[in-house]
């Protein structure tokens, strides 16, 4: 077996052990139990003792060995130097000092909800309503590595590489083009930088970033396995997570293919089970962390799903037809946000008070333009992204002229960026230039992978099609050769 197929079942052991101690670990903390150190441990060996099913490898050529060797030693200096950033210090600044270090320090002492920092809502706890499964790695593994908790983030640093590596192998078939958009994701500006929101500043958009990176890769490689896991950990890690999973199962649904709806949508789902009942339990203590609401939900979002599924299918829409179908339904979706607010009951969260006034759309619809300025000058202008916002708009004349089939990824990538914008548009704040600053870089950053794997695989492409229009056909006459 290659190095590259023990580097994907590397991949998937360890997302899929992470999966499964998210879920154990919730469905604990839901009982009012702890979590003890040792699921971790059990969770990944299980994941990595699974003989996942790897398909071949398509032939490349390799990539010259001084290209291999000099961005490998380059991917090594930068994993060591995030290892030593995420162990020197505590997190640096704000989200990740009062949010995320101080949750996770409360779960080190004592690894369940059943404390006052948690239950007393006389106790001052900042983002109470932040998902917990970063915390609980990281506390996790203080328990088990004498401290190293933050040991988590260059983890997650080389789990993205191998990643991305690997799917841009795939996409590609082209070692070396593999290897230069691995280095160019990995050492993006933003990424490793020592402030809020790099891989090691404590906050969690790295984390996030390897979950759409996976629902990306999902996409690319048609792997159900991977829209799964990343849908799932994408809403267990972050707030905006179970939007940019919604989002991903509603790309699923027009790519026309089952089994990657089936996935995303399990994922999804699985994910909003396991956390929203022990959202609503930590802003509303008196309401219990019952979680019947959420799988009678689950369930019927799940069967409306199939149902639009089988109804596609017996129409026989093919991915534009179930895109327009997805248009359409939109304005009932938006309709429904204070609903859906209601029913989740979490008063006093981040993504209550999106939900709670969608009439803020219109309301603000004047910000649109210097909202969309925004977005052009922190993804192309600022230079924390580098080319990878360039990419693909250079990559688009020669990928889109030959009809190169990037669907799929393309629409993940678009609806990640339309899903950036929105927070401008329906959060409370009312400084929109405070606001960008703040946000704008963080949210971005969420969209890294996807479209690195966007704009490099449509690079790879053109390459290759312009490679196979430049070879004489076979059987032409010499003079047509010449």
């Amino acid at each position: 077996m290659s190095s590259l197929s023990w580097a994907e079942r590397l991949l998937l052991g360890s997302l899929a052990g992470i999966a499964l101690f998210a879920v154990a670990a919730h469905a604990l903390l839901a009982l009012s139990l702890a979590v003890p150190a040792h699921l971790l441990t059990g969770s990944l060996l299980l994941g990595l003792l699974v003989p996942w099913r790897i398909p071949a490898m398509p032939a490349a050529a390799p990539a010259p060995r001084w290209l291999a060797s000099a961005l490998g030693l380059v991917l090594v200096a930068a994993l060591v130097a995030i290892a030593h950033g995420a162990l020197a210090t505590p997190s640096r600044h704000w989200d990740g000092a009062v949010a995320w270090d101080t949750t996770a320090r409360f779960l080190v002492a004592a690894p369940t909800l059943e404390q006052p920092y948690f239950r007393d809502a006389a106790v001052f706890a900042h983002s109470r309503d932040y998902p917990l499964l970063q915390p609980l790695l990281v506390a996790t593994l203080e328990r088990l590595c004498g401290g190293a908790g933050r040991l988590l983030f260059p983890g997650l640093f080389a789990l993205l590489a191998l990643l991305v590596g690997t799917t841009l192998r795939r996409a590609t078939a082209n070692a070396s083009l593999a290897w230069l958009g691995t280095a160019a994701t990995m050492l993006t500006p933003m990424l490793v930088n020592p402030t809020s929101g790099g891989i090691d500043s404590g906050y969690g958009e790295g984390f996030l970033l390897l979950c759409t990176t996976a629902i990306a890769a999902g996409f690319v490689q048609k792997d159900a396995r991977l829209l799964l896991l990343g849908t799932l950990l994408a809403v267990l890690v972050k707030p905006e997570g179970i939007v940019y999973a919604g989002a991903a199962t509603a790309v699923a649904f027009c790519t026309a293919e089952r089994r990657l709806l089936c996935g995303a949508a399990a994922g999804w789902l699985l994910g909003a089970v396991a956390w929203l009942p022990l959202q609503r339990g930590l802003l509303q203590p008196e309401a219990g962390t019952s979680c019947g609401w959420f799988v009678v939900a689950a369930g019927g979002i799940g069967a409306l799903l199939a149902c639009a599924d089988a109804l596609a299918r017996r129409a026989a829409l093919g991915p534009r037809g179930r895109l327009a179908a997805a248009a359409v339904l939109l304005p009932v979706l938006l309709l429904a946000l204070p609903l859906v607010a209601s029913g989740v009951g979490a008063s006093g969260g981040a993504m209550q008070s999106y939900l709670a006034e969608p009439g803020r759309l219109l309301q603000r619809s004047a910000r649109l333009p210097a909202i969309v300025v925004g977005v052009l000058h922190y993804a192309l202008f600022r230079g924390g992204f580098g080319l990878a916002y360039w990419l693909p708009l250079v990559a688009l004349f020669g990928a889109w002229s030959r009809r190169a089939s990037f669907a799929a990824l393309g629409l993940f990538v678009l609806a990640g960026l339309g899903i950036v914008v929105m927070p401008f548009l329906m959060g409370q704040e009312t400084d929109l230039q405070h606001q960008l600053r703040s946000s704008m870089p963080r949210l971005l950053l969420h969209w890294l992978g996807p479209t690195m794997l966007l704009g490099v695989t449509m690079l790879g492409q053109c390459r290759e099609r312009s490679s196979t229009e430049a070879q004489p056909h076979r059987g032409a006459s010499p003079e047509a050769q010449r």
